[in-house]
């Protein structure tokens, strides 16, 4: 996969935000309202793929491709890749404890609890957003659109079944 050259027009990170937020909602309704997504003439996917095994269970890089635009063709497509960190301590987050300090336990614990919220907030995973295609257009004026509508439609139809 190549990433557009530096010179070439790139899309702002509200632009990626939309289509981020629109594929989520899209994915969040039943298959029989996805179809409400395209009437604007702009069309929004996203796909999940996972890379690199720790083991069976623990994926250590997943990537998340999305495409917007035209039906056939689309005007954006960009990956997000995704690599979390191994579930073991490192060592490093008792760099600088006293062993012999009468408080290390109580140190060393708060250190290890510290690094576990940050995993599960998503604070130590990396992502990075790389740019595959662009081509500035019409489209977008129709992805502003397709935005007010998923705003509205998720407050009414997520998790919905159809009638």
């Amino acid at each position: 996969m190549k990433e557009i050259k530096p010179n070439q027009p790139h899309p702002s990170e509200e632009l990626l935000d939309k289509i981020r937020w629109i594929a989520y909602y899209k994915s969040m309704v039943s298959l029989a309202y996805r179809g409400e997504f395209n009437k604007f003439g702009v069309y929004v996917q996203s796909k999940d793929t996972y890379g690199e095994m720790k083991d069976k269970y623990q994926p250590t890089t997943s990537k998340t491709v999305y495409m917007a635009g035209g039906k056939f063709i689309p005007n954006l497509i960009f990956t997000e890749v995704t690599k979390d960190p191994p579930l073991e301590y490192p060592y490093e987050i008792y760099d600088g404890l006293d062993i012999m300090a009468p408080d290390y336990d109580e140190r060393a614990k708060q250190r290890e609890n510290d690094y576990r919220n940050r995993l599960n907030i998503g604070e130590i995973s990396e992502t990075e957003t790389l740019i595959n295609k662009y081509k500035p257009g019409s489209w977008e004026d129709k992805l502003d659109l397709l935005w007010k509508f998923t705003e509205e439609f998720a407050e009414k139809y997520v998790g919905q079944d159809y009638p």
